[in-house]
């Protein structure tokens, strides 16, 4: 496995807050400057973003219980 140097790292958080368009990768797993591709390859070092990690319904779920667990409910909003 290869690790990026500290500018590759940093690349796309930059690029989605200063060129990227807002309403193009919102909701979006971003990757190597752009919105990575759905692979679903069960390979932890494989590029890209299994569907279940952009599985809305599964998000809720998940904020909701989290909210549980640190006794947060409303604090933050979902969307």
């Amino acid at each position: 496995m290869e690790f990026k140097e500290v500018a590759q790292a940093t690349a796309t958080p930059v690029w989605a807050a200063i060129v990227a368009d807002k309403d193009e990768i919102g909701g979006q797993y971003l990757e190597d400057c752009a919105i990575a591709p759905i692979d679903n390859t069960p390979n932890p070092f494989a590029d890209g973003v299994m569907s279940y990690a952009l599985d809305a319904d599964k998000a809720e779920k998940l904020w909701v219980k989290t909210e549980e667990l640190l006794n947060a409910k409303g604090v933050y909003t979902w969307q």
